[in-house]
């Protein structure tokens, strides 16, 4: 490191608006003060004063100073995290800490004022500069600096900057000690990019004093290996004075020869017969390396897999800690004691992206967009980007818009092209033709490797299922699917672990999943004939419809579910390839798991992406039925009826054109029938129950014949029909309904989610016809099963964990209601768009424990915010809108504003009757809600019409001990109380009472108001 090349020692990089009391500059002149105590040479700084307006006033300024220093101070303030230059500063020095072998050692943070997002890890994690800030040793002087600079000369502030100067110093040393470090290895290269990681682990491995150890980089050709090591021994060359050297081992057999040849460079004088004596010249070269000071040997290209065997590194690697040994090569390496392989794969996006904008830089926004398309579709390849960077640099008339284009329509030729040309030279690199580079490697598979990564080829490149690679190659090769005999290797896994160790593919995070290089996935697909690829293909698309089918009905257990992504980026694959028959057939097995698992986004992506072939190829067949009749699902669920009611209408006029009339036209896993029930699911949703029912008992009807009585798909209309009966206020038909349903699955059907929905709507028919002991348990059996197959935040364990917390409220157990509603909420939040209808139902059953607990503020909070959401979807009959409403009424009469409270009951009993009539269940409820609110306002006569028009209603669907029956009672009660009717009065206290002993807990609400109002008129004894 010249003093020509870095002129300065010191760059300090500070906010100017830190140094308004001289603060930086006093403590940047106790520095070098310090300095001075110690060495003649004064420390060499450049410490910019003047304030920067522009960013080209600091570039003309600063530039040169950034570039031309050994090591920066950093004074970390929320000034200088809130500097765009200062963040400048550290990217640009980030970027040529490299340059100076000083990784991870050239910038020196000194903490002068606190910064909340420097304290904060969460936050430092989320952002690159404070991350590598808060990775260094830093200086704490916030406490001085917060009381001026004559702190500075304080006797503890003064050891503090002789701590930070000698800390300088050593570093500074450290740069005079890199240029000390003989060396015959390649020149730093400037268009290094990335690998941090990588270099870090490198560090790691060679840095523990692990005598003998050998440290193995392996990957593909054109991956960087080579170029990796030699940066490696840049970096830290100040810490091998011995030296560091590049030993070629390219078709070498005995490592002897190479050492010998390093001689004359670690000054080992061999005579001429020491030369004509292999055994005695390498002696005395492993003796020099052994007993001199550390250095570094980097046996470049093994080939010979024998170099880095236990019994090669024994005889002829140097046995001292003294000498550290890298290794670079594409073979494959076993793990074994003494070696640490460090897999290298391709470069990091960012990475690829810079390496490109080295050659050239970016002319605007569009030319940097075709930039990141290039480096996706090259897989971030390192030789393959770094040929396409010199290829545009050299070429000035094609920019990088020009050869996106090229290489979207040429593939692998367009990048074969550019590497062939003569003017394309590498700085590391002597071969740039990728397919080329590969053919070694591939010529050396074993037929079965073979076919297998032809499988792998056709697949999409981050999501290669292993197990298929086994099933396909197998088919040909059957020995691959067959148990090994006892005491025999597995044939497929030894498969496996070969192409996993050429990094031919490399794992990905779930073990059965690999990843592929795109471009290494076009050389193996341009060295297959073009018959045998289509061949391959069609048994792909055979073999994945086949595991789409079978995740359609696993996606239940947990373990099956790794298959479904492999799934969706091949149905994806096979839409974008126009493959109007299985990308279709194959877009609709995947859905039905995501929509299952509540991935609602991916599912209907698929669909929509299904839907758009097929109506674009004009096809009109019972596949795109099914898509639109999942979409439709998907737009339900949304809470977008009109949308859902649109595609199930035209999922249902194909079903009932005359060619597929006939009943082989349904199967198991579609049919006319579902598109019905769908719609049914819509026409309830929308409130339009009658409509729901009639098309559930037609579904009933149909699958009955066709069925018998007995299907799992029976049991599901079945309860579908429940959840219309409960909302029609038909509870006992409900309740017969889901018993029968339940029947049936417990004898098809083992811990499905289907049978969790059962006992969900089940035990919401319980609670309603007031068996709440009976409801919570329902429940609790449902939770136990959805969260014995569904992950934490699946919809479906919100609205179970919502309807547990409204059973728990019926009970008393407020705290319990609460801490379940919020669970709900947060999956729903997680899950669902801000103004879902969901969230709203959410938020009002919540304000609901909130009333009860006494928060008033809070209960009317959640309220407006449910009927904010609600009053959104422009749907004037929406019941659940109505129930936010009553909710709020009562909020507000418990308030003491009893006009409000009116106006909002209003509303809801004008909804009611609209949807349900007058004669309804739900309806009376919001009759006997309103007759609390004219109590209060004193109109006594009309408050006691509407609780025995209530009661007379309800009593109709529901007994007579029914908790809702209980509530009316008790507020008959005290309007006949004050109507002056005593005895009346005590006995519909009485009757409630009774009810609720029955039903509650001792510390239920209602229990308590009651039991109070009976003490207070001496009717129950204290």
């Amino acid at each position: 490191m010249s003093t020509q090349q870095f002129p300065y020692d010191v760059f300090i990089s500070y906010a100017h608006r830190d140094d308004h009391d001289q603060w930086v500059e006093k403590f940047v002149e106790a520095i070098a003060k310090e300095h001075a105590r110690f060495t003649p040479t004064p420390l060499q700084l450049f410490f910019d004063r003047m304030e920067i307006k522009t960013m080209h006033d600091w570039e003309h300024r600063i530039l040169r100073g950034l570039r031309g220093s050994k090591v920066m101070l950093a004074m970390l303030s929320p000034h200088y995290f809130n500097s765009a230059y200062c963040r400048k500063e550290w990217e640009i020095y980030l970027d040529h800490e490299l340059d100076r072998a000083m990784t991870g050692q050239g910038i020196a943070p000194v903490y002068i004022a606190s910064a909340p997002e420097f304290e904060d890890e969460a936050k430092a994690a989320l952002d690159e500069w404070l991350t590598n800030l808060r990775r260094r040793q830093f200086l704490d002087v916030r406490e001085w600096r917060s009381q001026g600079h004559h702190m500075l000369q304080e006797e503890d502030v003064r050891r503090r900057i002789e701590l930070l100067e000698q800390n300088l110093s050593e570093r500074l040393h450290l740069a005079e000690r890199i240029n000390d470090s003989p060396t015959n290895i390649p020149q730093h290269n400037h268009n290094f990019v990335g690998r941090i990681e990588e270099l870090r682990r490198l560090r790691e491995a060679l840095a523990f004093d692990r005598v003998g150890l050998v440290a193995v980089v392996q990957g593909l050709r054109g991956m960087g290996k080579s170029a990796l090591a030699f940066e490696y021994a840049h970096a830290y060359a100040g810490e091998y004075p011995g030296g560091r050297f590049l030993v070629s081992v390219a078709g070498v057999d005995d490592l002897r020869v190479p050492l010998v040849n390093l001689a004359d460079q670690i000054g080992v004088a061999l005579s001429d017969d020491e030369r004509k004596d292999l055994t005695a010249a390498f002696a005395r070269v492993r003796a020099a390396l052994e007993k001199g000071p550390r250095s570094l040997l980097i046996l470049d290209d093994v080939d010979n897999a024998t170099l880095l065997s236990p019994k090669s590194r024994a005889a002829w690697l140097p046995k001292s800690d003294a000498v550290h040994i890298m290794a670079t090569t594409t073979l494959d390496i076993a793990p074994q004691a003494g070696l640490e392989i460090i897999a290298l794969d391709a470069l990091a996006q960012k990475d690829a992206l810079s390496l490109l904008e080295r050659h050239r830089e970016f002319e605007d926004e569009n030319e940097e967009e075709s930039a990141k398309h290039i480096v996706e579709r090259l897989g971030a390849h390192t030789l393959a980007v770094e040929v396409v960077g010199v290829y545009l640099w050299q070429t000035p008339d094609v920019n990088y818009e020009g050869y996106l284009a090229r290489l979207q329509y040429e593939g692998l030729e367009a990048l074969d092209g550019v590497g062939r040309d003569e003017n394309i030279e590498l700085s590391r690199h002597h071969e740039s033709v990728l397919s080329d580079l590969l053919t070694p490697t591939l010529d050396r598979l074993k037929p079965a490797e073979n076919i297998a990564l032809e499988f792998a080829a056709l697949l999409p490149h981050e999501h290669i299922a292993i197990p298929w690679l086994r099933a396909l190659a197998g088919q040909n090769l059957p020995e691959l699917t067959a148990t090994p005999k006892p005491g025999y290797p597995d044939p497929w896994r030894q498969i496996e672990r070969r192409l996993l160790g050429l990094r031919l593919l490399s794992p990905g995070e779930n073990a059965r999943i690999a990843k592929m290089q795109r471009l290494t996935q076009d050389v193996v697909a341009s060295r297959v004939e073009e018959e045998e690829q289509t061949k391959q293909r069609e048994a792909l698309s055979l073999y994945a419809l086949e595991r789409g089918t079978w995740i359609q009905s696993n996606w239940a257990t947990r373990d099956a579910r790794w298959e479904i992504e492999p799934l969706l980026y091949f149905a994806l694959r096979l839409l974008d390839a126009e493959d109007g028959e299985n990308g279709p057939l194959l877009a609709n097995r995947v859905s039905d798991a995501l929509l299952s698992l509540g991935r609602y986004d991916e599912g209907a992506n698929v669909l929509r992406r299904a839907i758009s072939l097929k109506e674009s190829l004009g096809v009109d067949d019972i596949t795109l039925s099914e898509s639109r009749s999942n979409l439709g699902l998907v737009e339900q669920t949304w809470g977008h009826l009109e949308e859902a009611r649109a595609l199930l209408q035209k999922a249902l006029a194909t079903w009932d054109r005359p060619e597929f009339s006939a009943p082989e036209s349904q199967s198991e896993f579609f049919s006319r029938e579902m598109v019905l029930s769908n719609l049914a699911l819509v026409e309830q949703e929308d409130n339009q129950l009658q409509n729901a029912r009639t098309y559930l008992q037609e579904v009933i009807k149909s699958e009955e014949a066709r069925l018998g009585t007995e299907h799992p798909d029976l049991a599901t209309s079945l309860s579908n029909l429940a959840t219309v009966e409960s909302e029609l206020g038909q509870w006992p038909d409900a309740r017969e309904l889901l018993l029968r349903a339940i029947a049936i699955e417990e004898k098809t059907t083992i811990n499905h989610p289907n049978l969790g929905v059962r006992y969900s709507n089940l035990a919401t028919v319980e609670q309603a016809l007031g068996h709440l002991s009976e409801a919570r348990e329902w429940l609790q059996r449902a939770l136990t099963l959805f969260e014995s197959v569904l992950e934490a935040d699946h919809p479906h364990l919100a609205v179970i964990c919502s309807n547990l917390a409204m059973i728990e409220r019926d009970l008393g157990n407020l705290d319990a209601a609460r801490e379940l509603l919020n669970r709900a909420i947060t999956s729903d939040e997680e899950n669902f768009a801000a103004d879902h209808p969901n969230l709203a139902t959410r938020y009002s059953n919540l304000g609901l424990i909130e009333q009860d607990s006494g928060n008033l503020d809070e209960a009317k909070a959640l309220l407006e915010r449910a009927i904010a959401i609600l009053k959104a979807t422009d749907e004037t009959d929406n019941t659940t809108l109505a129930s936010a409403y009553s909710n709020l009424a009562m909020v507000e009469r418990d308030k003491g504003n009893l006009a409000e409270a009116q106006n909002f009951m209003e509303i809801a009993i004008s909804t009611d009757e609209s949807v349900f009539g007058t004669e309804h269940s739900s309806t009376a409820i919001s009759y006997a809600k309103k007759a609390t609110i004219e109590h209060l306002l004193g109109n006594l006569e009309a408050a006691r019409q509407l609780l025995q028009h209530s009661i007379s209603i309800q009593s109709q669907v529901l007994e007579m001990d029914h908790p809702r029956m209980a509530k009316c009672q008790f507020w008959l009660s005290q309007v006949e109380y004050d109507l002056g009717n005593t005895e009346e009065a005590r006995r519909l206290a009485e009757l409630a009472l009774a009810t609720q002993q029955a039903k509650f807990s001792d510390s239920h609400p209602d229990l308590l108001q009651s039991t109070q109002w009976l003490k207070q008129h001496g009717w129950l004894e204290n």
